[in-house]
């Protein structure tokens, strides 16, 4: 399981939906810095 997806899987009760469309974006972002944003993101919250 990747750190992204760990984050996930640990805010999905506080955000609900939120979380899967980040999980969406991450998935589709082809870009490392953007992989990097979202990552960062996640962590924040």
């Amino acid at each position: 399981m990747t750190r992204v997806q760990e984050l996930c899987r640990k805010l999905k009760p506080v955000l609900g939906t939120k979380v899967d469309g980040l999980w969406r974006a991450y998935l589709a972002e082809s870009d490392a810095d953007g992989k990097a944003d979202i990552e960062q993101i996640l962590e924040l919250l």
